[in-house]
């Protein structure tokens, strides 16, 4: 057993950690969730008579081969516990700790940076803390949300080493995370191939940034583009090993700068196979960038083009033709395709097909297309799959 995860909601988790840890002291990756659902607190439990005690030292020294710590929506004494963990296990260079929305992270990193501690990948996706702790000692606080706290932790030499070698960080789902603070941030992670960002406050300074700074990214995300414009997309045609692309919610992109970027992204261009591709709500896409999209980058296999509303059967036709190896395709609120030409073809890789709110797409073709397909899963305008 290499990998485990642990429901910390359950009054004996602790227990089930235990037994884990003397049954199967080789395991490199664990994983404790909480509450998994972002947008609901975690449900408050009536108190018990005995308060079960927290782990002691000899628990987390039987985890010696711990490589990757993942905390997913713990209440505040689980993740209190990760400088306990990460002190006695030695191996662990990557920490997530997602959805914790009552804690100060800061302290953790600092205990881990002032012994030497060096991450290649730190998650803190859809985290938050009080927002009045300026001290160093909150430096994953300050480095995610406020840009002077930034500024104090980047001078702690340590912390900075901390997180110089990282490989991937990721910071969707922090809304308050802003150029000046990304910025300082970023200095200090060269080594970064994997970089996810929440970007309502975020402009093209930091977007250019990237582009201009990073080319060695295999996967590179920003969610909420609303402030980005073609300046941002120009600079990521310099992303020439990308592999993975999302760009949500980008309402001043252009269809111009869309052709642009998978122009540049060609691997006759340079550029290295894009596969995974998510454009979420880029209300500017058009047929002409799509149709740009299957010339330049045919090895696609994860697509997500929802709520790009104004595509048509046109440029669909293109993307069939050429992007052959397509497993997965999400079109949901295309309001001016039927899609004939997705489900007038075999499509042989396509194993997940989503036409969610595509209100021109029948109920009787998507049935025959079932039959033809029957191990792919089929979601109709209602958002329910489709049987045989």
């Amino acid at each position: 057993l290499r990998s485990v995860k642990i429901n910390c909601a359950h009054p004996n988790w602790l227990d089930k950690l235990s037994r884990v840890a003397s049954l199967h002291p080789k395991i490199r990756c664990l994983a404790l969730f909480g509450n998994n659902n972002i947008y609901h607190p975690p449900v408050q439990r009536a108190p018990t008579t005995e308060a079960q005690p927290f782990p002691a030292h000899w628990v987390w020294t039987d985890f010696e081969c711990l490589e990757s710590l993942k905390l997913h929506f713990c209440q505040r004494e689980v993740v209190d516990l990760v400088p306990e963990i990460v002190r006695h296990c030695p191996l662990v260079t990557a920490l997530a700790c997602e959805g914790s929305l009552d804690f100060s992270i800061g302290t953790h990193l600092t205990h881990a940076a002032a012994e030497g501690r060096r991450f290649t990948e730190l998650s803190f996706a859809h985290s938050a803390s009080s927002l009045d702790d300026t001290s160093v000692s909150g430096a994953m606080r300050n480095m995610t949300l406020d840009d002077t706290s930034v500024s104090c932790a980047m001078r702690n030499v340590t912390f900075s080493a901390c997180i110089q070698y990282l490989r991937t960080l990721n910071l969707d789902g922090i809304p308050l995370l802003t150029d000046e603070g990304a910025l300082r941030l970023l200095e200090h992670c060269p080594c970064l191939t994997t970089l996810a960002l929440d970007g309502e406050q975020l402009t093209d300074t930091t977007a250019c940034f990237v582009g201009d700074c990073f080319s060695q990214l295999r996967s590179f995300s920003i969610s909420f583009c609303n402030n980005l414009t073609d300046a941002s997309l120009n600079s990521f045609c310099n992303l020439k090993n990308l592999h993975t692309l999302m760009l949500k919610k980008g309402p001043n992109f252009s269809d111009d700068g869309f052709a642009r970027l998978f122009g540049a992204l060609d691997p006759t261009a340079g550029g290295s196979c894009l596969r995974n591709l998510s454009l979420v709500e880029c209300n500017d896409l058009l047929d002409t960038s799509v149709k740009a999209l299957a010339r330049h980058c045919p090895a696609l296999v994860h697509l997500d083009l929802s709520w790009c509303c104004h595509l048509t059967d046109d440029c669909l036709e293109v993307l069939v033709a050429r992007c052959r190896h397509i497993r997965s395709l999400k079109l949901v609120g295309l309001r001016s395709a039927q899609c004939t030409a997705i489900l007038g073809s075999s499509m042989d890789h396509l194993r997940h097909l989503d036409l969610t709110q595509c209100h021109l797409v029948s109920d009787s073709k998507l049935q025959d297309y079932k039959q033809s397909k029957p191990l792919a899963t089929i979601i109709n305008f209602w958002g329910e799959i489709v049987d045989v």
